[in-house]
């Protein structure tokens, strides 16, 4: 049972990433985020290190429950910072505290020692990398 945090990479059709994206990319001129500064802060992986996973406890026989997640989190705040960076274009952050994600967990800590016990380790090491390559991806684009 492998327990996966919250997703970025290519190809994402939805989510608060893929969100955040087409709201830095539209022509309002604020960026308008749900809650209150600095947002919710979770752990991101990226989709590659989750398949590699997935393999890896299949060829490792690996049974019972794992935290499959970066041994970090990151803010809502600084997720939209990095990607207006990456994507050079620069609004103001408009906080909307009256405003929640329905199910949203402000905060989210996993420890992921079992899965690395089994000598597994993530290509992106922490949740800043895993996003920003998927930034990169979306400039190439």
């Amino acid at each position: 049972n492998l327990r996966l945090c919250a997703l970025v990479g290519k190809g994402l059709t939805h989510g608060f990433i893929f969100d955040l994206i087409n709201k830095i990319k539209s022509d309002s001129p604020e960026l308008e985020l749900i809650g209150a500064a600095p947002g919710s802060i979770k752990p991101f992986l990226n989709i590659e290190d989750a398949c590699n996973t997935v393999l890896h406890a299949i060829q490792k026989k690996m049974y019972g429950t794992y935290n499959v997640c970066p041994r970090d989190n990151i803010s809502v705040e600084q997720v939209a910072k990095m990607a207006m960076k990456t994507l050079n274009i620069h609004k103001p952050i408009k906080w909307r505290p009256d405003l929640v994600w329905g199910g949203d967990n402000n905060e989210i800590r996993a420890s992921n020692n079992k899965l690395f016990s089994h000598g597994f380790d993530f290509k992106y090491k922490n949740s800043p990398q895993a996003i920003q390559a998927y930034l990169d991806e979306l400039k190439l684009d």
